[in-house]
């Protein structure tokens, strides 16, 4: 499964203003007495992860980003290349970012098999992800946390959509829509049948279970009626993921995003989508 690079860049400013602070400082504390740092970023998109992330680390940091979409790899080494004080060295890029000095590699790979090979060829201090344990099973992240604490890796995911929506005006369909979409969010997208809105319970559970410390926060997108571009799209695909369940009609659903495109435009709309973000270590 994959996005679009134009869907990443609508939604990078909500999802670094959501962040939870408590658990970015927990992160933070961690490793605040290291010199540096390496860095594995599963399913990067674009790198959305890693601009909001280096002020949180050690001065040196190393990242490889990962991801499956050859695209959007091209398209995050692109924005890097283009931040203020970026330079090329060969295939890598080096960022300064203040007293942070961060070199940044990134590669094509399949996470569909698990991890473990990518822990043992780079070696990371800290695997993180952003937006992306709601899309694989229960299996796989237990696998995956198997893995980390063999490897005694630290562990920060941020914005893991965790079941919760809230509309404003509501609409007598919120609720149904909402299930819906649940549902949908459970199907399988490439990684076998997903955790859904149960990640971050299945992800707290399963580090808990091999003996490492948990700090988890809620991280809700909260959208105002300003934030057309984003929200007329979001409302549009969970609509359309609702109408694909079967659950309610294909005219229910339009209907549902029809009010909610007109309360858009009168610029009276508010949306709440629930997300969580997860340290352990």
């Amino acid at each position: 499964m994959s996005f679009s690079p134009e869907w990443l860049a609508l939604r990078e400013p909500v999802d670094h203003r959501s962040r939870n602070i408590d658990v970015a400082q927990a992160v933070q504390r961690h490793f605040s007495g290291r010199a540096s740092i390496r860095v594995l970023d599963l399913g990067c998109g674009t790198g959305s992860n890693l601009r909001a992330s280096i002020a949180l680390l050690p001065a040196l940091q190393h990242w490889t980003l990962i991801d499956y979409d050859s695209a959007l790899l091209s398209e995050a080494r692109r924005q890097l290349i283009n931040a203020p004080n970026a330079a090329t060295d060969g295939d890598a890029v080096k960022l300064q970012q203040g007293d942070k000095r961060v070199n940044v590699d990134m590669r094509q790979f399949d996470l569909s098999n698990g991890i473990k090979s990518l822990l043992q060829t780079i070696q990371p201090d800290l695997v993180t992800a952003s937006a992306f344990f709601d899309l694989v099973s229960p299996v796989w992240i237990e696998t995956m946390v198997r893995d980390l604490a063999e490897a005694r890796t630290a562990f920060y995911t941020v914005l893991t959509y965790d079941g919760d929506m809230a509309f404003s005006p509501e609409h007598a369909l919120d609720r149904s829509i909402t299930a819906a979409f649940n549902a949908d969010q459970r199907t399988d997208k490439g990684f076998g049948p997903a955790a859904g809105p149960a990640a971050t319970d299945v992800l707290a559970a399963a580090f808990r279970a091999s003996g490492m410390a948990v700090t988890i926060g809620s991280s809700p997108w909260d959208m105002g009626a300003d934030e057309v571009e984003l929200c007329d799209p979001l409302l549009a695909g969970i609509a359309s993921a609702a109408s694909s369940t079967g659950q309610l009609s294909a005219l229910d659903c339009n209907g549902w995003l029809a009010h909610r495109r007109t309360t858009l435009a009168k610029s009276q709309s508010r949306t709440i989508i629930g997300h969580g973000d997860l340290f352990a270590r």
